[in-house]
């Protein structure tokens, strides 16, 4: 791991601590510079020439500032002469905006891949991308692509649910139409590797703008089962505690959820806290991928399974020019976390 940096360009960001001291090497040391104007710039304090560098940065809070971090960073240790240089983005930048609704408007996720490009990244490595296609603007673009699972996570988590009711039947709910491949995947891990059935159910919508949702329906049946909510995104929660009370409504007995992001925007937190609190939601899975808040940390509804175990072993296996496959099946990523005494 000699020729291996792992810079942070969020400069707060604790997952990458959290992969450093797994991979057992020193954060490498960059200071952030503030001017009075409001502009930045940084001073790289060691060596990179013909190293393999990993830059941090993950979107959330002032995402202009952060993007504007990433570039001034990339750009510095392109010019440190560096072997090869790549992007670690648990939340990726412009992932909820791959395509065109409407004329002449962006698509959020190829401008960030065509900027990344100009810094001369050689690739990016990311957590549960919302959309999988935007991989291929990467390809396209001759930087590799890399995106982990927390579904094998989630998986763990319901079918341990699932196991201390057994009396009664586990249904997974899609929040929207778009997530039924997400929990279809899980099913099958369920079913494959622990011998737990799932059904589906999902949860139907229209959203007016966005952030702004109206449940007009449940899809499938729910009365007297134990239901899991899987999305990939927590943002301001509309959907999932409104899905929640109607789930309840129509009988369901409890309700559990699980996302990777939270994003938590807006009155999340607090819609999470009234929905905890009520018993609209049983318990909330998240994971690190985005800063949490203490409220969010400390809550004892809330569990929080870090994605520091698959970041690492995906830095480790792309440094070693090794395969990262195994992240995407069951049984080696439950070793991961066991091994890390992180789940049982």
């Amino acid at each position: 791991m000699d020729k291996l940096k792992i810079f942070d360009a969020g400069q707060k960001n604790e997952l990458s601590k959290k992969v450093c001291k797994i991979l057992r090497i020193k954060p490498s040391n960059a200071e952030r510079i503030k001017f009075k104007d409001g502009d930045l710039s940084w001073n790289i304090n060691e060596n990179v020439r013909g190293t393999d560098v990993f830059v941090f940065q993950s979107y959330y809070g002032h995402k202009g500032q952060r993007l504007y971090e990433l570039d001034l960073l990339l750009n510095g240790l392109k010019s440190g002469a560096c072997k090869r240089l790549r992007v670690v983005m648990p939340f990726a930048f412009g992932s909820r905006a791959e395509r065109k609704t409407k004329p002449k408007q962006p698509i959020n996720s190829v401008v960030i891949a065509q900027n990344l490009k100009a810094r001369s990244v050689d690739g990016l490595l990311t957590q549960n991308i919302h959309t999988r296609t935007i991989g291929s603007t990467y390809d396209s673009l001759g930087m590799l692509f890399d995106n982990l699972e927390f579904e094998p996570i989630a998986a763990h988590y319901f079918a341990s649910i699932a196991k201390q009711n057994k009396k009664y039947e586990f249904i997974l709910n899609s929040p929207d139409a778009g997530g039924m491949e997400r929990i279809r995947y899980v099913s099958k891990l369920m079913r494959e590797n622990l011998n737990v059935e799932a059904g589906l159910s999902m949860i139907h919508k229209h959203r007016s703008r966005p952030n702004v949702s109206e449940i007009f329906d449940i899809i499938g049946c729910v009365k007297d089962k134990m239901i899991g909510i899987y999305d990939d995104i927590g943002d301001t929660l509309g959907t999932l505690v409104g899905g929640a009370e109607e789930l309840k409504k129509r009988g369901a007995l409890k309700v559990y959820a699980a996302y990777p992001h939270a994003v938590h925007s807006e009155d999340a937190e607090e819609k999470i806290e009234k929905a905890l609190s009520d018993g609209t939601i049983e318990e909330i899975l998240i994971s690190d991928t985005i800063p949490l808040s203490q409220k969010m940390k400390k809550h004892k509804k809330v569990s929080i399974i870090s994605v520091a175990p698959l970041i690492a072993e995906g830095i480790k296996q792309i440094h070693n020019d090794g395969s990262i496959s195994n992240l995407h099946k069951y049984e080696p990523v439950i070793k991961l976390y066991k091994d890390q005494g992180i789940i049982e």
